[in-house]
């Protein structure tokens, strides 16, 4: 059993102040842009942990009390905004796993948990950069944390294969939204009311195809729905849902002189997050290794072989369509010699509960 307490400080301000002009030398101030805004947040928690093993039984139990205090002033140009948010939320997890034979090779797994996630200082910063004069990215201030329930259940046949199903439901889920106004075309962040999403997915690892070829797989298929009604401080209205399938294939053949390739392919269908889709992607890498003894390696790597990461988008808005294209610069091919001097340990670090109470911060 383990419990501890955590008090947690943070203050944000910043001040958006905007010039224009046609030449360097001729910039004006543009009061209609300027912003300033001031949050401060204050965090107590208290947690405890209880785990329990039996002979073919182990199970974890834990809660989280956490109050927050949020405030934040924000002041434009013939506009404030003030407000105060206090925030009692309850995080509780369960972790049981069931080992089925005696040789424990295979179990059955479940487990619940609830999360949250806060938007980071980017996010919430109302000043605005413009990528050129009508299109710009702009924060939020008026943003609530995110929280989430996940829950998963898991067969599992030792390092064989495995099979599981999640399911997740966020509030308040932090999305980056596409915005139009007039001619002007804007990028912000907004709390999306309800997304949820299943899953059902399949590992496989280390099976012998051929004579030294192994092949490990994995494959999963999603169904994603997001829906937000306009409100008071967000006027999005979406209401949409996509299922998708990705699958990534590694094999791996150990050839004579201690030569090793591994070929690895990913692919996957459109996906979808708020009012953006993203058509499918494939791609594919290859390594070919050496090694020449315990401390010397040589391994040729190409990564994206046939530079077919090209990014397409549709984004479907209130009154607009966008159709872009990114090519990414992701194609390269290394050639790495490694040589290790010496002996050295590889140490396993053990993340106590304190620390990732606090990495959840």
């Amino acid at each position: 059993m383990e419990a501890g307490f955590q008090a947690n400080r943070s203050q944000r301000q910043s001040h958006g102040h905007y010039q224009k002009g046609e030449k360097e030398y001729a910039l004006a101030d543009d009061d209609s842009l300027e912003n300033t805004v001031k949050q401060t947040e204050y965090l107590e928690a208290v947690y405890t942990d209880f785990q329990l093993k039996l002979a073919q039984w182990e199970i974890k139990l834990g809660v989280r009390a956490e109050y927050t205090q949020f405030q934040t002033k924000i002041d434009y140009i013939n506009q404030n905004a003030h407000g105060r948010n206090q925030i009692f939320n309850l995080f509780p997890t369960v972790f049981g796993i069931y080992r089925m034979a005696k040789n424990m090779d295979q179990a059955v797994q479940l487990g619940y948990g609830r999360r949250i996630s806060r938007p980071n200082y980017q996010d919430l910063n109302p000043s605005i950069f413009f990528f050129d004069p009508s299109t710009s990215y702009q924060g939020n201030a008026q943003l609530s944390a995110q929280l989430s329930d996940n829950m998963d259940l898991k067969y599992g046949h030792g390092q064989k294969w495995n099979i599981g199903i999640s399911l997740i439901n966020h509030h308040n889920y932090i999305s980056m939204v596409h915005q139009l106004s007039a001619q002007n075309y804007m990028q912000t962040y907004q709390n999306i009311a309800d997304v949820k999403s299943s899953a059902i997915s399949m590992n496989m690892g280390g099976k012998a195809i051929a004579k030294n070829m192994m092949l490990y797989s994995f494959g999963q298929l999603q169904y994603i729905h997001y829906k937000n009604f306009p409100t008071a401080l967000n006027d999005l209205l979406i209401d949409r849902g996509i299922w998708s399938f990705q699958t990534n294939l590694m094999m791996q053949l150990n050839l004579p002189y201690q030569l090793t390739v591994n070929w690895t392919n990913s692919y996957r269908t459109n996906v979808l997050y708020a009012q953006t889709v993203i058509k499918p992607l494939y791609e594919m890498h290859l390594t070919v290794n050496k090694q020449f003894s315990n401390a010397l390696s040589l391994a040729l790597t190409a990564r994206d072989l046939f530079h077919s990461r090209v990014l397409k988008r549709e984004i479907l808005g209130q009154g607009f369509n966008i159709y872009s294209k990114t090519v990414v610069d992701s194609r390269t091919i290394g050639l790495n010699f490694n040589y290790t001097f010496g002996l050295y340990k590889k140490q396993k670090i053990k993340q106590t509960s304190i620390e990732g109470e606090v990495s959840r911060l």
